[in-house]
């Protein structure tokens, strides 16, 4: 794979992701995008900033779940709420609603994609 040899983020740790399979999921979805120059490594990099807190926010609520056929708007808004708490506790994102924002982007771009690599 090519990547910018300046650039400090030259691996991705997945072990950020707590479920396992869902972390091999993951890590085979986000190489075969890679290989195919569907995706580009800083594109996988912010996936992997933004995608983990999300998933493990849902494997904590659903954590029989091995993937996210079942996932619900409901689901969605719950994490929607909580982001927002935690925006408001930390008070140190200096723009809290353009990070709201851009973590929700994020694993809509994420899951549509996902949605398609799957078959769901």
């Amino acid at each position: 794979m090519y990547f910018n040899q300046a650039s400090s983020h030259i691996t991705i740790d997945f072990t950020v992701i707590k479920n396992h399979r869902f972390r091999e999921e993951t890590k085979h979805y986000l190489k075969r995008r890679l290989l195919s120059n569907d995706l580009t490594w800083g594109s996988a990099s912010n996936y992997m900033s933004f995608i983990p807190p999300f998933l493990d926010f849902i494997f904590t609520l659903e954590p029989d779940w091995n993937n996210l056929v079942m996932l619900t708007r409901r689901h969605i808004e719950k994490y929607l709420e909580k982001l927002i708490k935690e925006v408001k506790i930390k008070q140190r994102v200096t723009n809290s609603r353009h990070h709201i924002i851009k973590s929700v982007s994020a694993f809509k771009k994420f899951f549509r994609d996902y949605k398609r690599f799957i078959g769901i």
